[in-house]
């Protein structure tokens, strides 16, 4: 006989192939990304600009089937907490409330959450981003629910790339180091200018290379909330599934016992 969280299982492993997909895809796009020089007549100096192309589209699909997994392994623990506590049985209306307030999980329970236990609700409601405050929107489980809803109602999870964690210096086998100047900021998007180097410290601009002490092209989303647009699409994909993983259903267990 099956375990009721089987399928909650499954949906989180299935969760976990799309990731190791994204990172074959993002592996694969990183190839394509570069750093372009050109020389500025005008100010007397080589130019290095990021080449970064947009990801595929394909890209965008697979994060949003993942995400689709991740939320659904929600939904579904909620379907089976109803089934664990007869003569309730699951319902249409049985999902696992995301809320920011205490108010809306209140709200929300009294549909979502009819027919489990009290002491089941009780655990929903300890994972719920509320309590994080004001800063709700930093919460695992907000993030899911932002990107899923940005994927099921909106659009496509759209991804973009910048330039961070970078180091370079240049150099000219006929002759010295070039001296490099490098432009503000901390990640750099397409087509903008990341260094020059002046004409003056480079006795042959034809011969320049770039050589990278360290370089990492990042994937990164172009929609929801901040706190997972600041760092790579698999690194926050990554977070979230260990969230649910480890430290929402192993609370549940007890439930099932």
């Amino acid at each position: 006989m099956r375990h009721p969280l089987e399928g909650v299982h499954n949906k989180i492993i299935r969760a976990e192939e799309h990731l190791a997909a994204i990172r074959a895809e993002i592996a694969r796009h990183e190839h394509k990304c570069k750093i372009l020089q050109r020389k500025n007549l005008e100010d007397r100096t080589i130019e290095f600009i990021a080449e970064l192309p947009e990801p595929p589209i394909l890209l965008s699909v697979i994060v949003g089937d993942c995400f689709h997994n991740l939320r659904s392994a929600l939904d579904h623990l909620v379907w089976q907490l109803v089934e664990a506590n007869p003569p309730n049985r699951g319902s249409a209306k049985n999902q696992f409330p995301i809320c920011k307030s205490a108010a809306d999980f209140q709200k929300q329970a009294e549909t979502r959450l009819m027919g489990i236990t009290s002491n089941a609700v009780a655990v929903i409601e300890r994972l719920q981003p509320f309590v994080l405050g004001l800063s709700f929107d930093w919460h695992p489980l907000w993030r899911i629910n932002e990107l899923v809803n940005i994927d099921k109602h909106r659009t496509l999870m759209i991804t973009t790339v910048f330039l961070q964690d970078w180091e370079m210096y240049l150099s000219n086998p006929k002759s010295f180091l070039a001296e490099v100047v490098f432009m503000s900021g901390d990640r750099y998007q397409h087509g903008e200018v990341i260094a020059k180097a002046p004409f003056d410290s480079v006795s042959d601009p034809e011969a320049v290379q770039i050589n990278f002490v360290q370089r990492k092209f990042v994937v990164a989303f172009s929609d929801g909330p901040a706190s997972s647009r600041i760092q790579g699409v698999d690194t926050t994909i990554e977070e979230l599934i260990q969230f649910v993983k480890t430290d929402v259903l192993p609370r549940f267990t007890p439930f099932f016992a």
